[in-house]
Protein backbone atom coordinates (compact mmCIF):
# COMPACT_ATOMS: atom_id res chain seq x y z
CA UNK A 1 0.00 0.00 0.00
CA UNK A 2 1.10 3.56 -0.93
CA UNK A 3 -0.56 5.67 1.84
CA UNK A 4 -0.27 9.43 2.01
CA UNK A 5 -0.97 11.37 5.29
CA UNK A 6 -1.70 14.98 5.46
CA UNK A 7 -2.54 18.25 6.74
CA UNK A 8 -5.25 20.68 4.97
CA UNK A 9 -6.49 24.07 5.77
CA UNK A 10 -10.50 24.54 5.81
CA UNK A 11 -11.88 28.02 5.59
CA UNK A 12 -13.54 27.85 8.84
CA UNK A 13 -10.98 29.66 11.01
CA UNK A 14 -8.24 27.75 13.22
CA UNK A 15 -9.63 24.56 11.83
CA UNK A 16 -7.38 22.41 10.14
CA UNK A 17 -8.17 18.75 8.45
CA UNK A 18 -5.70 15.74 8.95
CA UNK A 19 -6.36 12.78 7.19
CA UNK A 20 -4.95 10.12 4.78
CA UNK A 21 -5.50 8.77 1.21
CA UNK A 22 -4.56 5.11 0.32
CA UNK A 23 -2.98 3.71 -3.08
CA UNK A 24 -0.30 6.34 -3.74
CA UNK A 25 -4.11 8.70 -4.11
CA UNK A 26 -3.59 12.31 -4.38
CA UNK A 27 -5.21 14.31 -1.39
CA UNK A 28 -6.64 16.62 -4.21
CA UNK A 29 -8.41 13.83 -5.67
CA UNK A 30 -9.96 12.76 -1.93
CA UNK A 31 -11.02 16.62 -1.56
CA UNK A 32 -13.17 16.26 -5.01
CA UNK A 33 -14.90 12.44 -4.18
CA UNK A 34 -18.70 12.53 -3.96
CA UNK A 35 -18.19 10.58 -0.41
CA UNK A 36 -15.97 12.83 0.77
CA UNK A 37 -17.58 15.69 -0.04
CA UNK A 38 -20.58 14.36 1.77
CA UNK A 39 -18.22 14.55 4.95
CA UNK A 40 -17.47 17.85 4.08
CA UNK A 41 -19.01 21.34 3.06
CA UNK A 42 -15.82 22.19 1.73
CA UNK A 43 -12.53 21.57 -0.02
CA UNK A 44 -9.50 21.99 1.73
CA UNK A 45 -6.25 23.28 0.97
CA UNK A 46 -3.65 21.58 1.19
CA UNK A 47 -0.84 22.49 3.26
CA UNK A 48 1.97 19.46 3.49
CA UNK A 49 1.49 15.93 2.33
CA UNK A 50 3.38 12.52 3.00
CA UNK A 51 3.75 9.72 2.01
CA UNK A 52 3.25 7.02 4.85
CA UNK A 53 3.88 3.15 3.09
CA UNK A 54 1.62 1.11 4.88
CA UNK A 55 1.01 3.39 7.83
CA UNK A 56 -2.15 4.87 8.71
CA UNK A 57 -3.03 8.32 10.13
CA UNK A 58 -4.75 7.36 13.69
CA UNK A 59 -1.36 7.47 15.72
CA UNK A 60 -0.65 10.87 14.09
CA UNK A 61 -4.52 12.35 15.39
CA UNK A 62 -3.18 10.76 18.83
CA UNK A 63 0.02 13.14 18.81
CA UNK A 64 -2.09 16.33 17.58
CA UNK A 65 -4.61 16.34 20.29
CA UNK A 66 -1.87 15.89 23.18
CA UNK A 67 -0.39 19.32 21.62
CA UNK A 68 -1.62 22.40 23.65
CA UNK A 69 -2.93 24.27 20.15
CA UNK A 70 -4.68 21.64 19.00
CA UNK A 71 -8.34 19.84 20.07
CA UNK A 72 -10.06 16.79 18.01
CA UNK A 73 -13.30 18.20 16.98
CA UNK A 74 -15.66 15.06 15.86
CA UNK A 75 -18.19 17.06 15.29
CA UNK A 76 -17.77 20.69 14.38
CA UNK A 77 -20.34 22.67 13.01
CA UNK A 78 -22.04 20.84 10.28
CA UNK A 79 -18.81 18.46 9.79
CA UNK A 80 -18.94 14.40 11.15
CA UNK A 81 -15.18 13.66 11.55
CA UNK A 82 -12.09 12.34 13.24
CA UNK A 83 -10.18 13.78 10.88
CA UNK A 84 -11.19 17.29 12.10
CA UNK A 85 -8.95 19.81 14.88
CA UNK A 86 -9.36 22.86 16.15
CA UNK A 87 -5.92 24.70 15.96
CA UNK A 88 -4.74 28.38 17.32
CA UNK A 89 -4.73 30.80 14.24
CA UNK A 90 -1.02 31.29 14.97
CA UNK A 91 0.14 27.94 14.66
CA UNK A 92 2.02 27.86 11.32
CA UNK A 93 2.23 25.40 8.53
CA UNK A 94 5.56 24.23 10.19
CA UNK A 95 3.88 23.85 13.07
CA UNK A 96 1.69 21.33 11.75
CA UNK A 97 4.53 19.98 9.37
CA UNK A 98 6.28 19.16 13.12
CA UNK A 99 3.19 17.20 14.20
CA UNK A 100 2.72 14.91 11.51
CA UNK A 101 6.79 13.90 11.40
CA UNK A 102 6.01 13.56 14.97
CA UNK A 103 3.03 11.52 14.47
CA UNK A 104 5.45 9.11 12.15
CA UNK A 105 8.41 8.95 14.35
CA UNK A 106 5.77 7.58 16.56
CA UNK A 107 4.57 4.87 14.11
CA UNK A 108 8.05 3.50 13.61
CA UNK A 109 9.17 3.39 17.59
CA UNK A 110 5.53 1.54 17.95
CA UNK A 111 6.60 -0.75 14.44
CA UNK A 112 9.86 -1.87 16.76
CA UNK A 113 8.11 -2.77 19.74
CA UNK A 114 8.34 -6.48 20.23
CA UNK A 115 10.53 -6.82 17.48
CA UNK A 116 13.80 -9.68 18.81
CA UNK A 117 17.28 -8.07 19.50
CA UNK A 118 18.23 -10.06 16.12
CA UNK A 119 15.14 -8.06 14.03
CA UNK A 120 15.92 -4.78 15.18
CA UNK A 121 19.92 -5.39 14.04
CA UNK A 122 18.37 -6.57 10.91
CA UNK A 123 16.80 -3.27 10.21
CA UNK A 124 18.71 -1.01 7.81
CA UNK A 125 18.84 3.26 7.76
CA UNK A 126 16.81 2.50 4.19
CA UNK A 127 13.75 1.85 5.74
CA UNK A 128 12.84 5.11 5.56
CA UNK A 129 12.82 4.97 2.29
CA UNK A 130 10.95 1.58 1.85
CA UNK A 131 8.46 3.13 4.26
CA UNK A 132 7.76 5.70 1.91
CA UNK A 133 8.61 8.32 4.31
CA UNK A 134 12.05 10.01 2.33
CA UNK A 135 10.98 11.74 -0.48
CA UNK A 136 7.91 13.49 1.77
CA UNK A 137 11.07 14.51 4.48
CA UNK A 138 13.44 17.15 4.09
CA UNK A 139 17.19 16.06 4.89
CA UNK A 140 17.73 17.06 8.06
CA UNK A 141 14.61 14.98 9.14
CA UNK A 142 15.62 12.10 7.49
CA UNK A 143 18.85 12.02 8.90
CA UNK A 144 16.53 12.36 12.29
CA UNK A 145 14.80 9.30 11.63
CA UNK A 146 17.95 7.51 10.89
CA UNK A 147 19.47 8.71 14.21
CA UNK A 148 16.02 7.49 15.91
CA UNK A 149 16.83 3.86 14.30
CA UNK A 150 20.55 3.88 15.40
CA UNK A 151 19.19 5.37 18.91
CA UNK A 152 16.64 2.48 18.83
CA UNK A 153 19.29 -0.23 18.19
CA UNK A 154 21.78 0.36 20.88
CA UNK A 155 18.90 0.68 23.51
CA UNK A 156 17.84 -2.93 22.64
CA UNK A 157 21.47 -3.50 22.55
CA UNK A 158 21.25 -4.51 19.04
CA UNK A 159 24.24 -2.50 17.65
Amino acid sequence: MNNTAYVAKTPIPRVYHVGMTENGRHPKKRFKDKDYRGKLPYVPQLLKAFRTGNLRDEPIHVDIVKHPLFSNQKDHVDISSDEIFVGDESVPVEECDALIVKGLVKIVTEAFSGLSTDEIRSVRHDIVNQLGLGPSLSARRQVGMMAMIDHIKIISKAK
